[in-house]
């Protein structure tokens, strides 16, 4: 049997910087009690480990992770308004009857890329979602064949 738990310092033992806590992970196996004589008791033995400092560095680990996401998320919220814009900006120059016709393919590109930025952009706050599991998600019947053709 193996488990961990958080422990008080006992007096006169070294404190953990951020919790006060120690971490230990016990074992408890049951064995034959190798005292000479004594070959039908059962004894138990019990090892420990401090794994505090591991503990720690979980925790600093996961809360680097947790602020990752956070500026990811705060990124893409900033490139997203400025995509659609874009985008927006150049099919608006497209329809304009003043437009040249020779900017037509290089507004199809910008307007293109922007849509295509804009996915990636939404695909990252998604990603975040998904681990935060925030992200809710519709179900609904797609026909295969459909979604396969306009690939």
């Amino acid at each position: 049997i193996v488990f961990e738990r958080a422990f008080k310092p006992m007096q006169g033992e070294r404190k953990q910087e951020s919790t006060g806590e120690r971490w230990m992970n016990m074992r408890f196996e049951v064995t034959l009690d190798p005292t000479p004589g004594q070959k039908d008791r059962k004894a138990v033995l019990v090892s420990g480990k401090d794994v505090s400092e591991q503990r720690q560095a979980q925790g600093d680990l996961l809360s680097l992770n947790n602020q990752q996401e956070e500026c990811f998320v705060e990124m893409a919220h900033e490139l997203r308004t400025p995509l659609h814009c874009i985008a927006g900006l150049a099919e608006a120059l497209q329809r304009d009857a003043k437009c040249p016709s020779n900017m037509h393919k290089n507004l199809d590109l910008i307007h293109s890329e922007a849509i295509r930025l804009s996915a990636m952009v939404s695909d990252v706050i998604d990603n975040v979602a998904l681990k935060r599991r925030t992200l809710l998600i519709k179900h609904e019947n797609v026909s295969l064949s459909a979604v396969a053709q306009s690939a």
